[in-house]
């Protein structure tokens, strides 16, 4: 069970904002992040903005289920800034077999299946399989795990696999499967949650039907991590990019962690990388 105090979240983009001015900010922004933490600190244990609501953590399974419902509808800035990196990436690689591994609703799928490619998209989570299938009617979709696909060798030009791996405990697994359906010489194209978002407290946060909210816990994968497993497994870098985060995306990030967007938020979280893109080729 996670506890959510949006005075601690208040507070910490404050320091965050604070401490990337250290010794190069301007003085005068400094002293007004000083002047709102003092300010925001003297409703410890008191104000409204303390109260602690109850949010739910889930496994991935249980939670894309109840997020299946609103996935689709509810703007999310980490979607937002993943796509802006990922479909200038797709739209330029030749036409073939496709796998788009993590489907979800099937966002990528859509888009692999309108610039013509044979789409077979997988999750674990039937709920969402249900979404992608209304939504990509052409493309095939089937249950399964990414650390076990269900295809043969070499079976794909192309593999996908979006901001899923944050969820994995180990990345070799996922990662080692995804390359081995994919022919060699194919290309593959991984997104996930950066690391610095992850390790800043960036979990999968979503509404409940009961009006509520719970999370997907994110876990930490450094690049390092991921240059090591692309090593062991024969993939070869072809690109790496860092979508940073937009005034509209730090906007979305207020509405979401439910806290009036204010000086802390434009501050603390602009131009920090928010997903990190692998552009990969299969040795």
């Amino acid at each position: 069970m996670g506890q959510h105090r949006a005075l601690q979240l208040a507070l910490g983009l404050e320091g965050l904002s604070l401490l990337r001015r250290w010794l190069v900010g301007d003085p005068r922004e400094v002293d007004q992040h000083l002047a709102t933490i003092a300010h925001l600190a003297q409703g410890i244990g008191s104000h409204e903005l303390d109260r602690a609501v109850d949010i739910p953590a889930m496994d991935t399974g249980t939670g894309y289920s109840v997020w299946s419902a609103t996935y689709d509808t509810i703007p999310n800035p980490v979607i937002t800034m993943e796509e802006r990196a990922v479909w200038p990436l797709l739209r330029e690689i030749p036409t073939g077999a496709a796998i788009d591994a993590a489907t979800g609703t099937g966002r990528h799928a859509e888009l692999l299946k309108s610039l013509g490619h044979a789409v077979v998209g997988l999750d674990a989570s039937p709920a969402m399989l249900s979404r992608a299938r209304e939504k990509v009617r052409e493309a095939r979709f089937v249950l399964g795990t990414l650390e076990a696909l269900p295809f043969p060798t070499g079976r794909f030009d192309l593999g996908v696999c979006a901001l899923a791996l944050t969820h994995c405990r180990d990345l070799k697994q996922p990662l080692a499967e995804l390359a081995r359906v994919v022919r060699p010489g194919g290309r593959i194209v991984v997104s996930d949650v950066h690391p610095m978002m992850a390790m800043l407290g960036g979990h999968a946060l979503f509404p409940t039907a009961e009006g509520g909210r719970a999370f997907i816990p994110n876990r930490v994968h450094h690049h390092s991590d991921y240059l090591s497993t692309f090593q062991q497994i024969g993939l070869s870098v072809r690109g790496c990019i860092e979508p940073r985060f937009t005034e509209a995306e730090i906007a979305l990030v207020a509405m979401r962690r439910g806290i009036a967007p204010g000086a802390s938020f434009p501050s603390a979280l602009h131009d920090l990388p928010g997903v990190l893109v692998w552009d990969l080729i299969r040795d």
